[in-house]
């Protein structure tokens, strides 16, 4: 790592935001706990299309030794069983799969076990994936799928993997990518703003705050961090939807927040959002377009 990324992201800066960072932690660990089932039901078949591609681009098969690897962020293990069970060739030494949400560890536990006859391979611990309790060069790769951008400080978190990846290691993320290809996320908030109805402070950083420039990325990983090599491609996610009915269940009911800010409402501007919502989901349904969430995985090597 060059030496003015160490002095600007180093242990002083670590130590320095621990306390903020606890906090951090437990408000994200609660937010995921609370979510955890309805994640797995409305979300996860989505996330689970970029953990697909995003595994298949790092390099995990057929190598010539067994591969110690680290995912951060794993929410319900999904993209854990994925590599574990659908990876032909891989040369496994030990996979640890962590996350802050004790209810989502609890679902990666019981999606997990049986899916190695030598089931000590696989540790399933609570980790955050700003502040890990690895040690230095510990892991051949290191992936988080989907949750870099709702990282207080992606920089930290880019530290972090840098630091327990070993020399020529690879680390693979994925995060929400270009704003105007995501209707599957845009819908609502568009909605909202249009109707006078979004209360949310317009300075709070987008969840698309990463993905919006590839080169801008791409430097940050290697010119800030220190990766030598990094790609940056798109992939879209999609979401098995003709119904747009579906859509509003998964949209707004099935994400806590959505839900519990739209029914601050009036019960006439919830009927309106509501609908709202459910036609502009339709015209893209029946003009043959996705709803999808345009997303960005990149791959890079220390």
């Amino acid at each position: 790592m060059p030496q003015d990324t160490k002095e600007r992201y180093g242990v002083s800066r670590r130590i320095a935001g621990m306390a903020s960072s606890s906090v951090s932690e437990e408000n994200a660990a609660k937010k995921w706990s609370q979510t955890a089932s309805s994640y797995v039901r409305y979300f996860e078949p989505t996330t689970l299309v970029a953990s697909r591609y995003l595994l298949n681009c790092m390099k995990l098969q057929f190598q010539d030794y067994p591969l110690t690897i680290l995912e951060a962020g794993a929410g319900a293990g999904g993209a854990a069983k994925e590599l574990l069970c659908n990876l032909y060739g891989l040369s496994l030494g030990h996979l640890y799969v962590t996350d802050v949400a004790d209810a989502m560890l609890e679902k990666a536990r019981d999606r997990l076990s049986g899916s190695l006859p030598n089931g000590e391979k696989v540790s399933v611990e609570k980790a955050n994936f700003a502040a890990l309790k690895y040690a230095d060069a510990t892991f051949d790769r290191y992936y988080a799928n989907m949750c870099l951008h709702y990282a207080d400080d992606p920089d930290v978190v880019l530290q972090e993997a840098f630091r327990v990846l070993k020399q020529n290691g690879i680390a693979g993320f994925t995060v929400w990518g270009r704003c105007a290809d995501s209707p599957l996320m845009t819908i609502v908030p568009d909605v909202l703003h249009e109707f006078g109805l979004d209360k949310k402070d317009p300075s709070k950083r987008s969840n698309f705050h990463l993905g919006e420039d590839d080169d801008a990325l791409r430097r940050r990983f290697m010119n800030q961090h220190g990766f030598r090599k990094c790609v940056v491609m798109h992939y879209p996610g999609v979401i098995e939807c003709f119904d747009p009915d579906a859509y509003v269940e998964l949209i707004i009911d099935g994400a806590a927040s959505t839900k519990e800010q739209i029914e601050s409402f009036s019960k006439e501007d919830q009927k309106r959002v509501r609908q709202e919502v459910r036609d502009r989901a339709g015209k893209l349904l029946d003009a043959g377009k996705p709803l999808m969430l345009d997303m960005v995985v990149v791959v890079a090597q220390k």
